[in-house]
């Protein structure tokens, strides 16, 4: 079993990239939980077209997101150890389990603590903008899930 460091560096991993997919593509949380690889088809260096079922949606139509950002992707599958298509692409990567909600709320609560935030609105805004606000830019949330390369 993996050693509860390198667990813990996985999850940030995938955190990192999981907040960099909702603010380059417009997704919804449980939708971007859910991706599978077979949905995602980059399109060119820069566009990604992510292609929803009825299951994966909240109001259960299926649909065709359009974002930017396909780098993103590629260093998730270069990073993850679950890439086939109906492999998710959030995973836990020792099991290749799709990531707990509480893993992601303990996670965003480490990052809405580190950056002093006062609550989770504050830390919603800046994610579902993704522009610079009076508490910062988004990059500066992202500092604390450090990896190579945004």
């Amino acid at each position: 079993m993996k050693h509860q460091k390198q667990i813990k560096q996985d999850e940030r991993f995938f955190i990192r990239y999981f907040i960099l997919v909702l603010i380059n593509t417009g997704i919804r949380f449980g939708e971007a939980r859910k991706l599978l690889w077979k949905n995602i088809k980059p399109v060119g260096a820069n566009e990604v077209r992510i292609k929803l079922s009825e299951s994966q949606t909240k109001n259960e139509k299926e649909r065709t997101v359009i974002g930017r950002r396909a780098d993103v992707f590629k260093k998730i599958r270069k990073y993850s150890n679950h890439t086939k298509p109906n492999d998710y692409v959030f995973v836990n990567n020792t099991t290749g389990k799709q990531l707990s909600r509480h893993t992601y709320y303990a996670n965003f609560e480490y990052l809405v603590e580190q950056t002093k935030l006062d609550n989770n609105r504050e830390l919603q805004v800046i994610i579902v903008l993704g522009t610079p606000t009076q508490l910062g830019d988004y990059t500066q949330v992202l500092m604390y899930f450090p990896y190579h390369g945004i």
